[in-house]
């Protein structure tokens, strides 16, 4: 009797992780698809037209290439989509503008480009561009001043180290580093003008970590830090003919 229900118990824990491996590769998706946005300037007067190149590039091995639409949205500080546009990709090349209204209030606005196929993964990595938009007839928008209360780091679903910085004033940053136990590691970072990035550094239970910001200024700013936690823990309760299985997890991934 004995034998048989660690029987029922392997199969089960067999099961269990079967499953959680078969919904668990998403994040490990590799894009395999490269788009550069450029833009005629970065600074634009309400009512003026912003010109536009977009460039794609698939990986080698997938010919032909895998997308042939794109997508480009332009995106304001609440996050809203006021102008998208969709089109056809010839040789991998694609020229537009966008006719900016007349009542587009001052501020910053965020340019992106991305395909159908990039959606599987965050927005965040898509192709973006800042640009500032003046009106006269709007006052321009304070900037913030960049403080340790402005940088939130978080844990990404492939255990990477991820980082926001809530500040419209992201042109004052000369480098960003990131310390793990006190010391510098020195893996890539990937930085996007709209204040998110990443480091290609996969941390490990009980890892300290934060973020160092150093400015054009000189000055130094430093994150909060985290401690990694990262438990499972696996009860079983019987009662009469069943058996109930309980998994506690809090681990940095997804």
């Amino acid at each position: 009797m004995v034998n048989i229900i660690k029987n029922i118990l392997f199969l089960l824990l067999l099961m269990l992780l079967t499953f959680s491996n078969a919904f668990s590769q998403k994040p490990y998706i590799h894009n395999d698809e490269s788009v550069t946005l450029i833009t005629d300037r970065n600074i634009y007067l309400s009512n003026e037209t912003i010109w536009y190149t977009i460039l794609y590039k698939s990986s080698p091995k997938n010919q032909p290439a895998i997308s042939k639409i794109i997508y480009i949205e332009l995106i304001n500080n609440n996050n809203q989509v006021i102008t998208s546009q969709k089109a056809e990709l010839k040789e991998g090349i694609y020229t537009g503008n966008i006719v900016l209204k007349k009542q587009l209030p001052t501020g910053y606005y965020l340019l992106r480009a991305y395909t159908k196929y990039q959606e599987n993964f965050p927005s965040w990595e898509y192709t973006t561009t800042v640009i500032s938009v003046i009106n006269p007839e709007t006052p321009l928008p304070s900037i913030n001043k960049i403080t340790n209360n402005s940088i939130d780091i978080a844990i990404l679903a492939d255990g990477k180290i991820g980082f926001r910085i809530i500040s419209n004033n992201t042109d004052s940053i000369k480098s960003i580093k990131l310390f793990v136990n006190r010391n510098f590691i020195t893996d890539s970072c990937t930085y996007y003008t709209n204040g998110l990035g990443f480091f290609n550094y996969k941390i490990k239970h009980g890892d300290t970590v934060f973020t160092c910001l150093r400015l054009n200024s000189g000055d130094s700013i430093a994150s909060k830090k985290i401690i990694i936690n990262n438990k499972t823990l696996l009860k079983t309760y019987a009662n009469d003919d069943y058996i109930t299985f309980v998994i506690k997890n809090d681990s940095i991934y997804n």
